[in-house]
This record gives structure tokens, C-alpha cells and sequence, in this order.
């Protein structure tokens, strides 16, 4: 229990960091990494999406615990 939590926890901030990275590589006009709009778009969304997923499934355990 103790481990799926913290895995959660960890895999929450992966995705917070992997988001504000995508993010600023965009503003800072990094193309090499982020070519347009679209692809951070969707970068962003995906990220967004594992995001509520990996939350939902930390509540979900906290609950049944």
C-alpha cells in the first residue's frame, strides 16, 4: 500500500515536470526538442490525461485504505 502510494506520488511529479519542461522548451524557442503549437498540444494533454489518471487511482487507494 505504502509503495503503490509513493509510486503514484513519484509518477504524479514525473508528469508535473515532464509538462513544465515540454512547456518551457516551447516559450523559450527550443525547436530542436518542440517543433509547433500542435505537438506541445498534444504533449500536454497526454501529460494532462496520465496525470488525472495516476490522481484518481492515488484517491482511489487512499480511500479503500
Amino acid at each position: 500500500m505504502i509503495f503503490i502510494m509513493t509510486s503514484l506520488i513519484a509518477f504524479i511529479l514525473f508528469l508535473a515536470g515532464m509538462t513544465y519542461m515540454v512547456i518551457h522548451m516551447y516559450v523559450s524557442g527550443r525547436p530542436a526538442i518542440v517543433t509547433s503549437l500542435p505537438v506541445v498540444t498534444v504533449d500536454v494533454v497526454a501529460l494532462g490525461v496520465a496525470m488525472v489518471i495516476a490522481v484518481v487511482a492515488l484517491i482511489r487507494y487512499l480511500k479503500e485504505g
